[in-house]
């Protein structure tokens, strides 16, 4: 429990500016071009961290869900506007250098190594 106590505030903002902000300010900036057009496609990036988030990386699973809800959200407010929003597409877990170096930074519970391999 006190992982949770010493989240770090700055740290959180961070992460969600980086991944909510860094999908909302693009999809604003295309979606007008295709509103006009009436037609386009946005296809947001997630991660199954939205449905199966690791326990030590909060902010990363929080916003990344909030990316799965804002284009679902998003294709209800385009709707009939000729603009597409195909489900957020959520990849797996990428087994690669860089995964295993994070599992190994993380210590990730043998259920989550489980489920993530």
């Amino acid at each position: 429990m006190r992982a949770f106590f010493d989240l770090d505030a700055a740290g959180v903002d961070f992460v969600f500016k980086l991944n909510f902000q860094g999908t909302l300010l693009p999809t604003q900036t295309f979606a007008k071009d295709m509103v006009a057009r009436k037609s386009g496609c946005i296809l947001n990036i997630s991660s199954m961290n939205a449905y199966i988030p690791l326990t030590k990386i909060p902010a990363y699973s929080g916003a990344k869900a909030a990316i799965s809800n804002f284009t679902q959200w998003l294709a209800t407010h385009f709707a009939g506007s000729g603009i597409s929003f195909p489900m957020t597409y959520r990849n797996g877990f990428s087994n690669c250098r860089m995964a295993s170096h994070l599992m190994l930074f993380l210590k990730a519970s043998k259920a989550e190594a489980r489920i993530l391999s």
